[in-house]
């Protein structure tokens, strides 16, 4: 598929299977578009090299792809093949056509009764067979719900236990936890010595199916920190669903208490009308903070969050899981979260290998946003068209990167000149750098969606790359004169509201590329912004901030 370049240094073949593309990259390897002998399309999860390296390492992820694959393969992304003794040991799963259930509903918004009740299903009834495998999937989430054609598929079942003993046995970072916190279970805060049940996916299945019911996962608070403590000490939001036998079944499923929510059996069984759930818990009330949970869990973000230890966790959707701190220096009406959604409609490349890391052709219009009330904007440049409003340009703004607390900027503090290189760097509130830009109409696409020259108030330059025709994903951004014809528009495209404010992707319109900060959630001053794929868990999210503002 075209959407699926591999990049330079990628293997012509893996093993047997002919790559054609790379799907994703993330903290365990890379996922590649490949094709067997057959002609038949698989995904296949290369380990990154450092790991192979690493004889325990291997022992789990050998034993870890000998469950996988007992699991049935309906409802589930089939394992077709591994070799976990290769050079660099790679896992070969079924490729799934069809959307994410991020994807989904970013675009169109929570799921109608009906499809809700049958994703549910679905999703039971893949845990049913991965649990029954002796599998935990430990990383359930809407990215991983795949929206195939006859039923869900679940994919990235099982591997990432690898991936999180490797955290916790002295060879990487210690404090280190691998998932998506917003559909993490209480009790996976509790540290290594807490063994983790099947109750966890249990968990994240409600916060999955609350999600695809009311558009939002059921505890994101906009930050790792007020996320985790919303899982810890309040009752999910379930604004948005009916009463009804679902939503008994979600807020049993979300209890504080493992042993007190259902099986996956449980599950089907009630959803199904075929019995009565074996559990007697009553619907969840606000949770009480228990002091055995707590304080390992805050210890571990309260060190992440200084710099000290990295963890790979997601602050809401998207998602896949890199390991990052907390991004510093935000401006303090922004909560630090990573995109709910991600945005590709790609297969079965997804966190345990690639974490959120797909490419991104979707076109999704208005992506649904966490509901935090924002707060009345002016002179906001408008994402469909303007419709003759006149505006000469919108602004000026900082814009300001969610991931790395940094705005885009360019060398210096005087103006700059064409063809020079775009850098992020600490924004500079007081006093006067060349950090100013503003949002110039420039005519609007086949979608009504209305694009934009991103232009420096203080020299007049555009935002650019090299040459006139569409680059490839990694492009070093440059600014330039601004000419009529060139790639240097660009469209505004709504990911999530988080403490207030809108964050877009800033998508050039002649590669349908994202303005990026070099690297994943590089926090250092300096460094280069290019154009790359559009992906969750990477430095996408940008909140235009007047001076103002702040």
């Amino acid at each position: 598929m075209n959407e699926h370049r591999p990049e330079p240094d990628d293997p012509t073949h893996i093993g047997e299977y002919e790559v054609l593309g790379r799907l994703g990259a993330g903290g365990m390897g890379v996922v590649y578009l490949a094709r067997s002998r057959s002609g038949r399309r698989v995904a296949v999860k290369v380990v990154h090299e450092a790991l192979a390296r690493d004889a325990a390492f291997r022992g789990r992820f050998r034993d870890e792809v000998a469950r996988a694959r007992q699991v049935p393969p309906f409802c589930t992304a089939e394992v077709l093949d591994a070799d976990p003794e290769a050079p660099q040991p790679y896992l070969v799963v079924e490729y799934v056509e069809g959307p994410t259930l991020a994807d989904e509903v970013a675009a169109k918004g929570p799921l109608t009764p009906s499809n809700l009740h049958g994703l549910a299903i679905g999703v039971a009834t893949a845990l049913t067979a991965i649990h029954e495998a002796g599998v935990i999937h430990r990383d359930l989430k809407p990215s991983n719900v795949l929206l195939a054609p006859g039923s869900p598929k679940v994919i990235d079942f099982g591997i990432a236990r690898a991936m999180e003993a490797q955290a916790t046995d002295g060879h990487t970072r210690t404090g280190q936890l691998f998932g998506t916190i917003s559909y993490m279970a209480p009790e996976r805060f509790d540290g290594p010595a807490r063994a983790i049940t099947p109750a966890a996916d249990i968990f994240a299945w409600g916060c999955v199916v609350a999600y695809a019911g009311t558009g939002q996962a059921p505890f994101e608070a906009g930050s790792a920190m007020a996320t985790f403590g919303r899982i810890m000490s309040q009752p999910p939001m379930l604004d948005g669903m009916a009463e009804g036998p679902l939503r008994t079944l979600v807020e049993r499923a979300l209890s504080v208490d493992p042993e007190q929510r259902p099986t996956a059996r449980d599950l089907l069984a009630g959803l199904l009308g075929s019995g009565p759930v074996t559990v007697a818990a009553p619907a969840v009330t606000a949770a009480k903070p228990r002091p055995r949970l707590l304080v390992p869990a805050l210890l571990l973000l309260v060190i992440a969050l200084v710099g000290g230890a990295g963890f790979a966790l997601h602050s809401n959707t998207d998602p896949p899981a890199p390991i990052f701190t907390e991004p510093a220096a935000a401006p303090a009406a922004f909560s630090a979260s990573p995109s709910p959604a991600s945005t590709t409609a790609s297969a079965s490349a997804s966190p345990s290998l690639s974490p959120s890391a797909s490419p991104s052709p979707s076109r999704s219009k208005k992506p649904k946003a966490t509901k935090t009330a924002a707060p009345k904007r002016t002179n906001q440049p408008p994402v469909e068209s303007a419709d003759g409003s006149g505006a000469s340009a919108y602004g000026p703004y900082f814009i300001h990167n969610l991931a790395t607390g940094e705005c885009v900027d360019l060398p210096g503090s005087g103006p700059g000149v064409a063809d020079q290189a775009v850098y992020q760097h600490s924004c500079v509130k007081t006093g006067e750098d060349n950090q100013e830009w503003e949002f110039v109409p420039h005519g609007i696409d086949a979608d009504g969606d209305q694009l934009y020259w991103i232009r420096n108030v203080d020299d007049g330059l555009c935002l650019d790359v090299p040459g006139a025709d569409p680059v490839p994903s990694g492009t070093e951004v440059t600014e330039t004169n601004c000419f009529e014809v060139d790639n240097q528009d660009y469209r505004l495209q709504p990911q999530l509201t988080s403490g207030g404010w809108e964050y877009y992707r800033l998508v050039n319109t002649s590669s349908n590329l994202c303005l990026d900060v070099l690297g994943v959630r590089d926090t250092a001053e300096d460094v280069r912004l290019s154009l790359s794929q559009c992906v969750t868990g990477d430095d996408h999210e940008w909140a235009l901030v007047e001076k103002s503002e702040w």
